[in-house]
């Protein structure tokens, strides 16, 4: 069962819905219906049209996907001359080839490094693999990550998630023998032996691919690299509260030999999301977190961007370099681990002068406040109107969510909160002065609702509760070019989570500076327009001026152009 909150099934309990019905009807990627093909993982994107052209014969055929995937292994082996070696012929024995001529009129491209995982890609739902992180990577990553690894003779590596052996198939080495992987799905295993066997056609061995769950499993050995891509997403059955690659993460470190080297991708809300505080910690204290790389977004259809991460087995180092693209930033490990969650961020040293200035005096945080998520339908096509009139009142969506004001409503809704999928409670939609902000942006944009309005998902809800503050002056200070600037160096996130905001700096203001920047609020509201008079009174608060203004504006010019 998928995890769906009790007070969610409830809600459908009461519709008279089944479960799953609501869960094929959400609007959440995770329970898509939809698949794609993988044209990232593709050496000629050429071939996606034979991709497409397998898939529709799979489709028309009724064959399983196991069933299909087996003889498209086998054709491709037989297409490469391998299908007479030794380990290969037993590797074939072992498929269920009922029906193995089927993709015989089909000319396949042997150039293809993984051409069947490509299919079993195409064939697999978006949400099966959303819900299970199993997006394939793309090869410019793997080598990125591979980058400078030679296995000598008696050297190991290991994939503890292969999938279709890309990490193992991908790495230059003439001891194919020393290449280990593990899945748990047993028809990646069979694509990753697959590939081995035609990547090192030239040599005889039996690959080390096993099927097998790597939480639970064990190793007689210790390995001298673990190269991954783990699972995203996902949540591991014995400890709910953390995601799988976090625990991948930290097993991974127990099998590494002394000086072995761990290289995963990882999404890069690992860097700065309060939940993998833990992780962070061990990555910087247990070992030597040498360099992370920013790869920005890789994986289609996925929203997080994503991230190398470079740690060794040994005594920790004093720094570690971040390289977002052609800029490298050094950070020093005890300055990471003095800042508030232990946050990672590609930091120069003028921005950890900055931010060492905002949080070094005492200060207020939105600990306190009230947070709302925006409705869930569970069907906005069924429930969204796009002209009022009669019992329907607008509804926002952070599309018209601006800084400071709400831009016209485009859709409406006959508001039952019985019918739908995830509301909050009544009392915070109907609050008379409530702050709506985006979930999704490049920057902070928060808008004042003063006439009880609705808000669907993608704009989320916060009544600030901040000593000394009014929430006309809350709202200045999270719309100011500051706190947006803060935002972006501690988190580097479009995604505007509740915890992060949650560690913004409010400093002890006056009643006359309350005062002053609820005008100034009032305003910009009034006016439309972001007042540059409140940025000039959010720098003072803080004391910011001259270099470090210029530089914050500069940096500001720089993350809007290149966010996306």
């Amino acid at each position: 069962m998928h995890d769906i909150s009790d007070a969610t099934k409830r809600n459908w309990a009461r519709l008279g819905s089944t479960a799953q019905g609501r869960l094929r009807a959400r609007a959440n990627k995770s329970l898509s219906e939809k698949a794609f093909i993988p044209s990232e993982c593709l050496k000629d994107k050429r071939s996606a049209r034979i991709v497409a052209r397998v898939r529709q014969l799979i489709w028309q055929s009724g064959l399983s996907v196991e069933e299909a995937l087996n003889a498209l292994c086998h054709k491709l082996l037989k297409e490469h001359g391998l299908a007479r070696r030794p380990f290969v012929r037993e590797f074939i024995k072992s498929l269920n080839l009922r029906h193995a001529g089927i993709f015989d009129d089909i000319p396949l491209p042997t150039e293809e490094p993984d051409l069947i995982g490509a299919v079993y890609q195409s064939l697999l739902l978006e949400g099966r693999k959303s819900r299970l992180g199993s997006y394939y990577t793309p090869p410019d990553l793997i080598r990125d990550l591979e980058e400078d690894i030679e296995l000598g003779e008696g050297e190991t590596l290991l994939d503890p998630c292969c999938g279709s052996g890309m990490f193992l198939a991908q790495l230059e080495t003439n001891h194919p023998q020393n290449l280990y992987g593990m899945d748990s799905d047993p028809i990646a295993v069979k694509i990753a032996k697959a590939n081995l066997f035609i990547r090192h056609r030239d040599k005889d061995f039996s690959p080390n691919i096993f099927c097998a769950d790597f939480l639970k499993s064990s190793f007689g050995r210790k390995f001298d690299y673990i190269v991954s891509n783990p699972p995203w997403g996902a949540r591991v059955e014995a400890n709910l509260k953390r995601e799988s690659f976090s625990c991948f993460l930290e097993k991974a470190m127990g099998f590494l030999r002394q000086g072995g080297q761990l290289r995963f991708l990882l999404p890069q809300s690992a860097l700065s999301v309060r939940a993998h505080k833990d992780m962070r910690q061990r990555l910087l204290c247990c070992g030597d977190l040498y360099a992370v790389k920013l790869y920005g977004s890789r994986f289609r259809n996925v929203m997080s961007k994503a991230v190398g991460v470079f740690w060794k087995k040994g005594t920790p180092g004093p720094t570690f370099g971040i390289t977002d693209k052609n800029e490298v930033y050094v950070l020093r490990k005890e300055d990471v681990l003095k800042s508030p969650g232990f946050s990672i961020s590609p930091l120069s040293r003028m921005d950890m002068e900055i931010l060492k200035h905002v949080y070094s005096g005492k200060y207020h945080t939105l600990e306190s406040s009230e947070w709302a998520l925006g409705i869930v339908t569970g069907g906005n096509k069924k429930h969204l109107l796009s002209h009022g009139g009669g019992s329907a009142e607008p509804i926002y969506t952070g599309r018209e969510v601006e800084s400071y004001f709400l831009s016209p409503p485009r859709f409406f809704i006959e508001y039952d909160r019985s019918r739908y999928q995830q509301v909050a409670p009544e009392w915070i939609y109907r609050a008379p002065q409530k702050l709506a902000y985006r979930f999704i942006s490049d920057r902070l944009v928060f808008a004042l609702d003063e006439r009880n309005s609705l808000f669907l998902n993608s704009a989320n809800i916060l009544i600030p509760r901040v000593e000394g503050y009014d929430i006309k002056s809350v709202l200045a200070l999270l719309n100011s070019k500051l706190f947006s600037y803060i935002h972006a160096k501690k988190f580097g996130q479009i995604k505007i989570l509740k915890g992060n905001l949650m560690q913004l700096p409010f400093p002890p203001i006056t009643c006359g500076q309350n005062e002053r920047l609820s005008r100034l609020a009032e305003e910009a509201i009034a006016s439309k327009t972001p007042s540059p008079q409140i940025d000039d009174f959010v720098y003072e608060l803080f004391g910011i001026t001259g270099e470090k203004r210029e530089y914050i504006e500069g940096q500001l010019n720089r993350i809007n152009k290149t966010y996306f």
